[in-house]
């Protein structure tokens, strides 16, 4: 499920900075070609089933609540939204996704 959202946020994300005055064919016709072809096919099961590993990984030895916590960002909900679904400060939810992000990156500077 996390998967799909995310897959979902991407996608939404590249149709954004293709729309109006954001697109790259204003600037460098060339340029606009790759980034359409980026933005414009579904990552294979390779892909899909590394960033499930990455999240996993991530996650593993976590709370529940940071679970939670990504989930609901992946999703889309702001920080205060995130933290009264969970039922936390804001703060909470601030320091969840900084650690989070600091896992991440040391998980990448390991590998």
């Amino acid at each position: 499920m996390l998967v799909q959202i995310t897959l979902q946020k991407v996608r939404a994300y590249g149709r954004q900075h293709t729309a109006g005055m954001r697109d790259v064919a204003a600037e460098a016709p060339d340029g606009a070609t790759l980034l359409l072809e980026a933005v414009a096919h579904e990552p294979g099961p390779a892909v899909a089933a590394a960033l499930v590993d990455q999240i996993e990984a991530v996650l593993r030895g976590m709370p529940a609540l940071y679970c939670d916590l990504l989930q609901l960002r992946l999703e889309g909900y702001s920080v205060s939204d995130t933290a009264a679904r969970l039922r936390v400060s804001r703060r909470t939810v601030h320091r969840g996704l900084r650690l989070l992000q600091e896992r991440l990156t040391r998980m990448k500077g390991e590998g």
